[in-house]
């Protein structure tokens, strides 16, 4: 081989090496390349095992399993044992209606107290007045027990409406569930087919209740004010409460107050029969319409020529009973107690606004009276008459003695109580203090 030889074959192995360099790095930078792009899906795969292997505690912690419901706040202990119970009831099922009924009103009552502010003493009254009732719901094997049931739970659906117009003015959804509740239960269908009925109403008074409570208005601010000083002649007569000074050197409001005799009486008389039932028919109407229009008749202003004169044409109808005859007797007496609920209303609209749903039961329970069938066979109707309209009447009439007497001459005092009384008459005075929802006891000066 020739240098000239040797120099071309020189060449040529230098451009195949070239050659097969220049091909070999297009192969290895197409295979970094396809390895480049494959990474982000072989990174998201591994950690996606990764995920998948994670401690379940760790997952729970991440949200991937649900947690229970968990109380928003500490509930006081009687809500929170009508919770319980509500609870364990659904969870168990309910073996003896009757008893589920008293025990599940019972605590509703204890509960229903806890929502009750501080001064609100007529709530309380009511409450310890509708426990007292439940008690006929601890005899068990009543025949009337579902019409005891469906009014005693109206009742409670009353109070707990009266209690959300104090603590939540306006939020009347909080108690609709209830209400609907209470008029699934049916006064003529055994207890015992209403077993659902009954649970539905206490399920949905345990989360009214609930809800009551979390949505009141945090503690106000201890008063710092003095009392305003009124002035009333000693001769004027005045409702004394009991003295009980507190820290701050202001009263609490004392003994409860107490209705009317006229609708004392007329609610012994309905309790009474409630408790020993009824033997005479005739006799039991003429009677509770008598007390119907007592009641209603000391709930009146003195001066009132108006309503005396329907309570006057009232007293006749009542009157004319005994001699209605037999066939005649259910329609008359319909339209006795039609009258007397069309006067309560008008009792109620002038004077007692917030009684309104209390009267609505009255005529409801009177619209269920068929003036086609004999009074004997309508018992029930009628005591609901009587038991609905005892109601409304008390409720007036512990509003109507709560009501503040006329004020007097006027007086300054400090922020300790000490007063002092000025541009006066010469006379002996009863001098009263009142701050915003206190009562203050009476004192004698002259």
């Amino acid at each position: 081989m020739n240098y000239l030889q040797h120099r071309k074959l020189l060449r040529i192995s230098t451009f195949v090496a070239v050659t097969i360099g220049l091909a070999f790095g297009t192969s290895a930078m197409a295979e970094q390349t396809a390895s480049d792009d494959a990474a982000p899906v072989e990174l998201a795969q591994q950690e996606e095992q990764q995920q998948q292997q994670q401690d379940p505690q760790q997952q729970e912690d991440d949200g991937l399993f649900e947690d229970e419901d968990e109380p928003t706040a500490d509930l006081p202990g009687p809500i929170e044992d009508f919770v319980e119970f509500v609870t364990e009831h659904q969870r168990e099922g309910i073996e003896n209606v009757q008893e589920y009924t008293y025990d599940g009103a019972q605590n509703m009552a204890d509960a229903m107290r806890e929502l009750i502010p501080d001064g609100h003493d007529q709530l309380e009254n009511n409450v310890d007045t509708w426990e007292n009732r439940l008690d006929v719901l601890s005899t068990e094997d009543r025949p009337d027990f579902a019409n005891l049931t469906s009014l005693l739970l109206s009742e409670g659906v009353q109070h707990l409406t009266s209690i959300q117009e104090v603590i939540a003015p306006g939020q009347e959804q909080y108690i609709e569930s209830v209400q609907q509740a209470s008029d699934s239960v049916q006064p003529d269908v055994a207890i015992e087919q209403q077993a659902e009925e009954v649970q539905n109403y206490f399920v949905a008074s345990s989360e009214a209740i609930q809800e009551l409570y979390l949505v009141q208005p945090e503690e106000e601010e201890p008063i710092t004010q003095a009392p305003t000083i009124e002035l009333v002649p000693a001769s004027t007569p005045i409702i004394l409460a009991q003295q009980e000074e507190d820290d701050g050197g202001l009263f609490d409001l004392g003994d409860d107050t107490d209705a009317p005799g006229e609708v004392e009486d007329f609610e012994e008389f309905v309790q009474e029969h409630r408790e020993e039932g009824i033997d005479h028919v005739a006799d039991y109407t003429r009677e509770g319409t008598q007390h119907f229009h007592d009641a209603m008749e000391s709930l009146i202003e003195d001066d009132d020529q108006a309503m005396e004169e329907q309570l006057e044409r009232f007293q006749e109808s009542v009157t004319a009973l005994d001699d209605t005859p037999r066939a005649q007797y259910p329609n008359a007496l319909h339209q006795t107690l039609t009258e007397g609920a069309q006067i309560l209303t008008t009792i109620q609209q002038s004077a007692y606004p917030q009684y309104e749903q209390q009267v609505s039961e009255v005529f409801h329970t009177i619209d269920e009276f068929d003036t086609n069938r004999a009074i004997e066979e309508q018992v029930n109707v009628i005591q609901n008459v009587f038991i609905q309209a005892s109601t409304a009447t008390r409720m007036m009439g512990e509003a109507r003695e709560a009501e503040p007497e006329p004020v007097g001459f006027s007086a300054v005092s400090s922020i300790d109580g000490s007063f002092t009384i000025f541009n006066v008459p010469p006379d002996d005075y009863d001098v009263r203090g009142y701050i915003a929802d206190y009562q203050i006891d009476s004192e004698a000066v002259q």
